[in-house]
């Protein structure tokens, strides 16, 4: 069960309109989408193939994509192809516990009427004032409510409670500075069988996670705050320099910060 506060950090939030004319194609195969994201479709039908798995959605249907997600998608309308989506991510868990995966899926509206319009608000209300802004985010927060008990998931190995913790803390707190010391005294475990479980369980070593979770909140910043400079990004989440920064970001996601900014569009 998630906590109010949890619920309430929102480290994204973005609204999209995608608007075409007749055909597009989107490949995410290589490119892990670093949010969820909830599309209306208002015109058009488009196809969503991930591995085995291919989700058909046309007007009047929602496409749920589950952050991680890696996929195609083939949008096709005549005369247009007009698409909504809320691009959201938060800081810790969220809605959806640890030990579940929510699966790409198509979901139906309780009011297509109501959630067109709730859509149309929230692209609206995200440009205006502070008081606007708020309105988006109620709205937002309404709707992912209604939804939330129609996304299936899938049940997933969770940590050991030991790890758990240390994983948790990393979490909350990846762009300071960590030790294994550190983590491994908040485990309860000696330093050289507390890295040696990490591993194991987590498939890479605690500082390698710290900066993948430091690399995943970049990509947040990259797309959601295109102001912000390669060195602002650097000493938000910590690092030593910037130079450092662009070789542990380009190690994860195979690019460097600003080839990936501009190569991913933050809609489809």
């Amino acid at each position: 069960m998630s906590s109010l506060q949890s619920l309430s950090c929102l480290s994204f939030f973005k609204v999209t309109e995608l608007r075409y004319s007749k055909q597009m194609h989107y490949d995410f195969r290589e490119i892990p989408r670093p949010h969820y994201c909830v599309g209306l479709i208002l015109k058009g039908s488009a196809v969503f193939t991930s591995g085995e798995t291919s989700v058909f959605v046309r007007e009047g249907d929602i496409i749920f994509v589950p952050i991680g997600s890696c996929y195609v998608s083939e949008w096709y309308g005549e005369p247009e192809i007009l698409d909504i989506s809320l691009h959201f991510s938060f800081s810790t868990y969220g809605p959806f516990a640890r030990d579940v995966r929510p699966r790409l899926q198509k979901l139906t509206p309780p009011d297509l009427v109501r959630y067109q319009t709730a859509f149309r608000n929230m692209l609206e209300w995200q440009k205006g004032d502070t008081s606007m802004q708020l309105m988006a985010l109620g709205l937002f927060y309404r709707i992912l409510g209604e939804l939330l008990p129609m996304i299936g998931c899938e049940s997933v190995k969770g940590y050991d409670a030991r790890i758990a913790k240390a994983v948790e803390y990393i979490d909350y707190h990846y762009d300071r500075p960590l030790t294994v010391s550190e983590l491994s005294a908040i485990a309860n475990m000696s330093e050289s069988y507390f890295y040696s479980r990490f591993r194991a369980e987590v498939g890479m070593s605690p500082i390698e996670y710290k900066l993948r979770k430091c690399v995943d909140r970049a990509v947040l910043l990259l797309i959601g705050e295109e102001e912000l400079s390669i060195e602002e990004i650097s000493d938000r989440l910590g690092f030593e320099s910037a130079a450092y920064f662009r070789r542990v970001f380009r190690r994860f996601m195979g690019k460097s910060p600003m080839q990936y900014k501009k190569g991913v569009p933050t809609n489809a």
